[in-house]
């Protein structure tokens, strides 16, 4: 019987959402991998919640969001037709997204911290303040997290046990990042997918 069971339990895993956006209670919920069964749930004072389309998309959010401790967020979910791939890494991709729509600002890479489900990018902008780049590979969800204060990247780093002194983001103010268009509105000029 245990045996039966591993494989229902697998696949109860393998189907389980691993994303959900609730509009109505202004949360995230992401579920970080087969080894935590608990949603880490973000909750927002303000979620502006947009739904980019595309033909290769089957489900996709970019949401501008904001909570008085993780301070700006902009955040990305992009599930593609799982006929279609990527034409890169998912996570090169959002870094060639950034570069583009921070040309005006000088982006230098730091250090990151990757596993198979996760990667963790630090990056500071014009040699003044530091941003952290998270992608988390759901399933088959991209999301994408731009940390523009860099607690939520900092607790990620505490979450996965990781000390690397490089990684940690120091809090400076700065001018806001916004990003004007997503990988998904991007995909017809740049075939990310």
């Amino acid at each position: 019987m245990g045996f039966f069971n591993n494989i229902i339990e697998k696949f109860k895993n393998a189907s389980r959402e691993r994303f959900i956006v609730n509009k109505k209670e202004n949360t995230i919920q992401i579920l970080l991998d087969t080894n935590h069964e608990q949603y880490f749930t973000l909750t927002f004072e303000n979620m502006n919640v947009n739904r980019p389309t595309d033909t290769n998309v089957v489900n996709a959010y970019s949401i501008n969001a904001t909570n008085a401790e993780l301070d700006d967020l902009y955040l990305e979910a992009i599930e593609i037709d799982n006929i279609k791939s990527w034409n890169m890494s998912a996570g090169s991709a959002f870094d060639r997204l950034l570069k583009k729509e921070l040309t005006s600002h000088k982006l230098e890479y730091i250090s990151s911290f990757e596993n198979n489900f996760c990667s963790l990018k630090k990056y500071t902008i014009d040699n003044t303040f530091d941003i952290g780049v998270i992608w988390f590979s759901l399933n088959s969800t991209e999301l994408f997290i731009l940390d523009q204060k860099g607690k939520l990247f900092n607790d990620l780093l505490a979450i996965y046990d990781i000390k690397d002194e490089k990684l940690l983001i120091k809090e400076k103010e700065h001018e806001k990042i916004i990003i004007k268009k997503s990988l998904t509105e991007d995909n017809i000029m740049e075939n990310y997918f």
